[in-house]
C-alpha cells in the first residue's frame, strides 16, 4: 500500500460537454487528496484474457507485440483503490482565485517528516482543464462532484525509497503527510491492523 499525493478539483457548476476553459471556470475549489494505492489487492482483482487466434490486439485497446501477443490484462481498482480509510482529502478548499495556476503547483509527500516524494503539477500528461472537458463530453459533473488529477511524484529520497511503490504503508511510517503549494498540508495516520479476507465464493 503506498500513498499517491495529488491534486483534486471540487466541482462547483454542471459541466456538460464543457471547453478547457469553461471548465476551468466551473471549479468551485482545490484541495489535496491521497490516492492511496494497493498493488496487492490491485494484483488480486487484475485478469489475463488470452485472446483467441486471429483476434487482433490492436483491436482491443493496445498494439500487438507479435504473433503470439494475445493477452489483455484487465484490472478493477474498486478495491485497489477504494478501500475503507483510502482517499483522505482535505484538510480544506482553496477557491481558484487564491491558486494561481493549478497546472504549475510544487506537489510534496513526507513519511514521518522525511520527504520521500516531490513534483509538480507541471509534470502531469494532462492539464487540469483538458481533464475535467473530456470527463464532461462524457459524463455531465455536477456541484460536489471531486476530480482528481494523477500522481506527480518523483523519488526524493531514492536511496531508500526508489520508487512510489517502494513505500509501502504496511511497513513504514505512522503518518504520511501531502503538501501542495497554496493548498496546504494533509496529514493522515497509519494505523496497521491485521487483515482476514473471508470471500463469498
Amino acid at each position: 500500500m503506498h500513498p499517491e499525493p495529488e491534486l483534486a478539483a471540487v466541482i462547483g457548476t454542471t459541466l456538460c460537454r464543457a471547453t478547457p476553459s469553461a471548465a476551468l471556470a466551473g471549479v468551485f475549489g482545490y484541495t489535496i487528496i491521497d490516492d492511496v494505492t494497493s498493488p496487492g489487492l490491485k494484483g488480486e482483482d487484475s485478469v489475463e484474457l488470452v485472446m483467441a487466434g486471429g483476434i487482433g490486439i490492436e483491436e482491443h485497446w493496445r498494439e500487438s507485440t507479435g504473433d503470439y501477443d494475445r493477452s489483455l490484462y484487465l484490472t478493477y481498482h474498486a478495491r485497489s483503490k477504494g478501500t475503507d480509510t483510502f482517499a483522505p482529502i482535505g484538510p480544506w478548499v482553496v477557491t481558484p482565485d487564491e491558486v494561481a495556476n493549478p497546472d504549475d503547483l510544487a506537489v510534496r509527500a513526507y513519511l514521518d517528516d522525511e520527504l520521500v516524494l516531490e513534483d509538480s503539477t507541471a509534470n502531469l500528461t494532462f492539464a487540469v482543464g483538458d481533464v475535467l472537458s473530456h470527463l464532461s463530453h462524457s459524463m455531465t459533473l455536477v456541484p460536489g462532484d471531486i476530480v482528481h488529477f494523477g500522481t506527480a511524484a518523483r523519488p526524493a529520497a531514492p536511496e531508500r525509497f526508489p520508487t512510489i511503490r517502494s513505500i509501502d504503508l504496511t511497513r513504514y511510517g505512522c503518518t504520511v503527510s501531502i503538501e501542495i503549494d497554496g493548498l496546504g498540508r494533509l496529514d493522515s495516520t497509519v494505523n496497521r491492523i491485521p487483515m482476514v479476507i473471508n470471500h463469498p465464493y
